[in-house]
């Protein structure tokens, strides 16, 4: 390609058409809201509308229409398509009712909030404060690429893309954000009274501000009202209150290596990346100025009183989890508290760590990311299927075998599928805990930390399992995914029990990788919430004009050797605060009809109250289920065939037992109320022959 078609547009130096020299003047209205991006005319009013999930993602890129001379050779499409400004960078979705169980079908919800790359640009971390009206902030990021232009020097009235940097390169626009003071360092605060934008605070090292690897993660401490940010330059940790001061910053390079009896890193006298030279390329992220990786944190999270924190390599070269303990007074990092934690075993990808979290147990939760990748097209982030979701817990320290190991951690293998296909590891680096479901997709905030949310691609696209997965929503879904968090792999994967949430419903056809980012939720406040029990007994019953629990699907549990799958999806089984009268006694069994070779549920549903309760209504809140009859008698013994569902895939009916002569009046009834919930078995039905 000729060097002419290395160039690109993006900020816009207009030319005139009359006298080819370029004016502020004469720039056009398309080109001068590119060149200086506004940010949107947001309403005054709450940022947060109840349990939110608020997920980051690459804003998108758009296509502008270059203005030729006469002549002139059209470039390739990709040489005109820059970040779009009006792409979604954030989305803020309202998941406190999902409408049915669990059932790996996808979430129609739409987001009722946005933030712009021409808001806050490119972020990837995300953390939210505890504030009656909680803030939001947001770190900028180069998870999705760094792109750059030049001037307009084929005079098309649009800035030129530039693979290489040179003297006059700059950021594109949206790639920082619209504020001129703007950058790689920036942290960004959405006001949670007013819902408006800010720039929060820029990190900066040795008084250089961030030169274009841009921050890692962020995490918020309640206790002591303050945030810590990674920074992919330095390789620091910046310690900020809610002023945006800058008030402490931790060198793991140089004061955590040595606690394991390993050198120094020093941050070198010159770091970070030159966009003026020559030497940086944009398809190649070792040309951008991370700090190496033996001293480079990423992920972040405050718990029990430690900051815990990823590192790219430690003692070998797989990533490692350190921690300090924050001071209970003054909320300092206390250096001579530092201690490694553990490093991933070989089995697992040696992508970088780039969110934590812990349960309500105190397990550690773990999110990596593809490794990095530039791309010129936009479409190739990071490296695809190389993103886990790992578990450790605590060991016993009663455990003789403890002893034998070097960290009080234990990798549990048995962690979490993130989408149907890339062998579970299709994610993209975001990870957190919000409240737990009922078994109608009602958000229980009795369990606080009850869902695991994560971020992915290709969430639900896998070409054995098209067929089923279709009539549950779209296949390419990058997004996220939400599970039960005691539901682990032995009993979710495939990941059927679980929800799917595009971020913005373009379910893209291209082979791109890495456009998703972060995922925070904003749930119930102030508890751990519910450590579940490891069984729960016989079937369970409906309740009077509540949809709250759940029969007992004994096929979800084989062998009865599980934490009850129905438990998990539904807490309040498990914990109901009240005894009220049993209205109805049903339950529900899984078989196999070896007959016609297909699965069936028999269902029995009993009267337990005096109440003249003659019909049975039967709805499938997903539609999955070809063949349920709308209503029954009742009490009822009935056998339902399953058709529409695969091996492996769960399925929910609702159930209202009633009085006919009551509903026939046309004014509201009673109706008591239970729900179905159940799974598929992984082995084949087959008709036995007679």
């Amino acid at each position: 390609m000729a060097a002419t078609a290395l160039r690109l547009l993006v900020g816009v130096a207009a030319i005139s058409a009359l006298t080819g020299t370029a004016t502020a003047q004469n720039l056009t209205p398309t080109l001068q809201s590119r060149e200086t991006l506004v940010p949107d005319n947001r309403p005054a009013a709450p940022l947060f509308r109840g349990t939110t999930a608020v997920a980051s993602g690459f804003s998108g890129n758009v296509l502008e229409k270059p203005v030729l001379e006469k002549g002139a050779r059209r470039l390739p499409d990709v040489a005109y398509r820059f970040i779009d400004p009006d792409g979604v960078s954030v989305t803020l979705t309202g998941i406190s009712d999902m409408g049915f169980a669990p059932n790996g079908h996808e979430i129609s919800t739409l987001p009722y909030d946005t933030l712009k790359a021409r808001d806050v640009g490119q972020v990837f971390g995300i953390a939210i404060n505890d504030k009656p009206q909680p803030d939001l902030y947001l770190a900028a990021t180069s998870a999705y690429g760094l792109q750059i232009v030049g001037p307009d020097a084929n005079n098309d009235l649009l800035p030129d893309r530039l693979l290489r940097g040179q003297p006059d390169a700059r950021w594109m626009a949206g790639q920082f954000g619209p504020h001129p003071d703007a950058g790689p360092g920036s942290v960004w605060r959405v006001d949670g009274m007013t819902g408006q934008v800010s720039l929060f605070a820029n990190i900066r090292h040795d008084g250089k501000d961030n030169s274009g690897p841009g921050l890692g993660n962020i995490a918020y401490d309640r206790t002591h009202e303050q945030l810590f940010v990674s920074d992919l330059e330095s390789g620091l940790i910046h310690r900020l209150n809610l002023k945006g001061e800058d008030v402490q910053q931790w060198d793991h390079g140089v004061d955590g290596r040595p606690v394991e009896i390993l050198d120094p890193v020093i941050m070198p006298d010159i770091t970070g990346t030159d966009i003026t030279s020559p030497a940086f390329d944009i398809t190649n992220p070792d040309t951008w100025g991370f700090a190496e990786d033996v001293r480079r944190v990423w992920g972040l999270a405050v718990h029990g009183g430690r900051l815990y924190y990823s590192v790219a390599r430690g003692k070998t070269d797989r990533p490692e989890i350190w921690s300090l303990a924050i001071d209970s007074k003054t909320g300092r990092l206390l250096d001579d508290t530092v201690r490694w934690e553990l490093t991933l075993p070989e089995d697992l990808p040696r992508s970088e760590v780039s969110d934590i979290a812990f349960t309500a147990r105190g397990e550690m939760l773990l999110a990596q990311r593809g490794p990095r990748k530039g791309a010129f097209d936009y479409k190739q982030m990071s490296m695809a299927g190389e993103a886990a979701i790992i578990r450790f817990v605590l060991e016993d320290p009663e455990d003789p075998a403890a002893k034998l190991t070097p960290s009080d951690w234990i990798w549990m293998k048995n962690s979490y599928d993130t989408g149907f296909a890339m062998q579970g590891r299709a994610g993209t680096g975001g990870l957190a805990l919000g409240p737990g479901y009922d078994g109608r997709g009602r958000a229980d905030m009795r369990s606080c930390r009850g869902t695991l949310w994560t971020t992915g691609e290709e969430l639900r696209n896998r070409t054995d399992l098209q067929e089923a997965l279709k009539p549950g929503g779209a296949l390419p879904v990058d997004g996220l995914q939400a599970q039960p968090v005691d539901l682990r792999q032995a009993y979710n994967s495939p990941p059927w029990v679980s929800y799917f949430l595009d971020q913005d419903k373009s379910y893209p056809q291209d082979d791109r990788s890495g456009w998703m980012g972060d995922v925070e939720v904003l749930g119930c406040r102030g508890g751990g919430g519910r450590i579940l029990p490891p069984l729960l007994a016989s079937n369970t019953t409906g309740l009077p004009n509540s949809p709250d629990t759940l029969p007992q699907a004994p096929d979800l549990c084989p062998g009865g050797s599980c934490l009850l799958v129905l438990c998990l999806i539904n807490p309040s089984l498990c914990f109901g605060d009240n005894d009220p009268a049993i209205c109805a006694d049903v339950s529900a069994d899984v078989r196999c009809d070896t007959t016609t070779g297909q699965y069936v549920v028999d269902i029995n549903a009993q009267n337990q109250t005096a109440a003249a309760l003659d019909r049975l209504k039967m709805l499938d809140p997903s539609g999955t289920i070809a063949a349920l009859p709308a209503q029954t008698s009742f009490p009822a013994t009935t056998t339902l065939p399953l058709t529409g569902l695969s091996a492996g895939q769960t399925g929910q009916i609702d159930l209202c037992a009633f009085d006919s002569a009551q509903q026939s009046t046309g004014q509201p009834y009673d109706c008591c109320n239970t729900t179905v919930n159940f799974r598929i078995p992984e082995a084949a039905c087959e008709v036995k022959e007679q």
